[in-house]
């Protein structure tokens, strides 16, 4: 019987009241609650849990390996107690199991249930605590992505709430270092020295997505599933956004950020095709919009992460984090002794044109093999992701290679404080990583002396990023303010759709008496708004597009 993801999550929640189960111990209790009228497929299984998840009404237990296979078992959280009314019995609210789409309970006559609009959790539970703005509602939903939220205690903050709260931040120091270089120029000018905004909001995207993105494929169990996910909570709203600002272009509206000299058939495909992969920045071709080259980064950390997967090592991420941190202090080192390679050295060396169709061939196959049933082929998709990442990173970017490494540190340092956070890494603690990879960001930014780097504030953002993320960890269970969580839930369209404003304004911001805190208030009140609609036209509906595909591919066997 076909049940609604309403009765899904209250069935799930049923078979969780009594003591932790597996995947397949809850498709087998529900078909035993409901008497063999139900029937769980694995994908609205693991999307249910997904949302139970995010409302904070489920959590994991502990992980085993059984095969070689990861096992997961999950629990019920406790709901937060309520003192305004005397204490009841700890039996769960939820009694009765829905088992048709119009709430038909199909289950044998018992005692009047109390109601049961607020499921209520087993109590013998401990509570635990997922952009980005490429973060995913199907791998890291925000709080009002969930159909189900109204079912949530309302005295229970959100276990997201805090990601999205630094999402916000960072997506706003981001505009804030763009621009101000167009409405306050002079306030740029004071603050970069001891400063850079900027890059304080990178980094503090990438822990955040190093905290949820593989926790996303880890849920799931499926490549395929994360796949899906990724590729449409990405590439909706860049699609648009790329088009918008290059339709502007050819109108005479905005100038691309862009310019190529070579305007061959060849080129233009090869640049097409760079962005396409969203590995443009470590192709040798530079980003229609500014803020793209994070998105190269973000690619990179994912096939990473795959190829861990593949390997059975995605739960070694402090050991990975302090690996490429110490990479990063060796191509430091040996860029003082044999000259700091120049950026896209590899572009420079074998043309940009092959390079960037020999790389585009290489991902294919990568994604393509990691998505087979066959282990061999997953292993050579691994190898072959895991080596693109290791060439393009330190000898084709445009950031010196120590900081490549160390970007790719700081994600993986993301996904092993969520690994402590949730009592799956095996020293419970992620100090030791995250001392190693800060220490290595203060060797490299003291002994870096390339020309135009801005030690004193790269050096301060940084520390400030780390420092914000571990603020809004421990803040995890409070109930945070409303516009600032708000800001996170749009913080993806605001990252993208900014730059492509600045690029329409254009000239006229910068003139005489065009700029100061009016110009860029008025700024902010066109960019809002375009983002809250970004989000629901676009975001959200591609977002969803991308929830039912991953379902399907989660319900396909796998051999994972």
């Amino acid at each position: 019987m076909k049940t609604c993801a309403r009765d899904t999550s209250r069935l799930v929640l049923e078979t969780l009241a009594d003591s932790p189960r597996h995947g397949r111990g809850i498709i087998g209790d529900a078909r035993r609650i409901s008497g063999g009228r139900v029937r769980l497929r694995a994908g609205a299984l693991y999307a249910a849990l997904d949302r139970l998840q995010a409302e904070g009404l489920v959590e994991t237990a502990h992980e085993t390996v059984v095969d070689g296979r990861p096992l997961r078992y999950y629990r019920a959280r406790p709901a937060a107690p309520d003192r305004r009314r005397p204490a009841r019995s700890a039996r769960p609210a939820v009694r009765t199991v829905p088992c048709g789409p119009c709430g038909r309970t199909d289950r044998p006559p018992s005692p009047p249930p109390a109601p049961a609009s607020v499921p209520s959790p087993s109590p013998t539970s401990s509570p635990t605590s997922s952009p980005s703005p490429t973060s995913s509602s199907s791998s890291s939903p925000s709080p009002t992505s969930s159909p189900s939220a109204s079912g949530r205690t309302a005295s229970a903050p959100s276990r997201l709430a805090w990601l999205d709260a630094l999402r916000g931040i960072a997506a706003m120091m981001v505009v804030l270092d763009h621009a101000s270089s167009a409405f306050l120029p002079g306030f740029r000018r004071q603050l970069m020295p001891w400063f850079d905004c900027g890059r304080y909001g990178v980094v503090l995207f990438f822990l955040v997505s190093g905290y949820v993105i593989p926790a996303s494929l880890e849920r799931r169990g499926s490549v395929r599933a994360f796949w899906i996910g990724r590729a449409f909570r990405m590439y909706p709203l860049w699609a648009a956004a790329v088009s918008a600002v290059t339709l502007l272009y050819l109108t005479g509206h905005a100038q691309l950020r862009a310019e190529w000299p070579d305007a061959s058939a060849a080129s233009v495909a090869a640049a097409v095709l760079a962005h396409v992969t969203l590995l443009q920045e470590l192709l040798g071709t530079e980003s229609v919009l500014i803020v793209l080259w994070t998105l190269s980064y973000e690619v990179c950390f994912y096939l990473l992460t795959v190829a861990l997967f593949a390997f059975r090592r995605h739960q070694r991420s402090a050991p990975v984090a302090v690996s490429l941190a110490g990479l990063s202090v060796l191509a430091l080192a040996a860029g003082a002794f044999a000259g700091t390679p120049r950026p896209s050295a590899l572009s420079a060396a074998v043309g940009t044109v092959p390079l960037t169709f020999a790389a585009a061939a290489v991902l294919a196959a990568a994604v393509c093999c990691s998505l087979a049933r066959s282990r061999s082929l997953r292993v050579c998709g691994a190898v072959l992701g895991a080596g693109l990442v290791l060439v393009l990173v330190p000898f084709n970017g445009t950031v010196p290679p120590w900081e490549g490494l160390l970007i790719l540190a700081v994600m993986f340092l993301g996904t092993a404080v969520h690994r402590a956070d949730h009592g799956r890494s095996p020293g419970r603690s992620a100090a030791p990583a995250a001392a190693a990879v800060l220490a290595s960001a203060l060797v490299c930014a003291a002994a870096y002396g390339g020309s135009g780097f801005n030690r004193r504030g790269w050096t301060v953002a940084f520390v400030l990023a780390a420092l914000t993320f571990w603020a809004g960890r421990a803040l995890r269970h409070r109930r945070l303010p409303r516009p600032l969580t708000g800001l996170g839930t749009i913080s993806y369209s605001v990252y993208l759709l900014h730059p492509m404003l600045l690029a329409a304004a254009g000239a006229a911001v910068r003139s005489p008496g065009r700029g100061g805190l009016a110009a860029a208030s008025g700024f902010l009140a066109v960019l809002l708004p375009l983002c809250v609609l970004t989000h629901r036209y676009i975001e959200a509906p591609g977002q969803a597009w991308g929830r039912r595909l991953a379902d399907r591919a989660g319900r396909t066997p796998s051999r994972e």
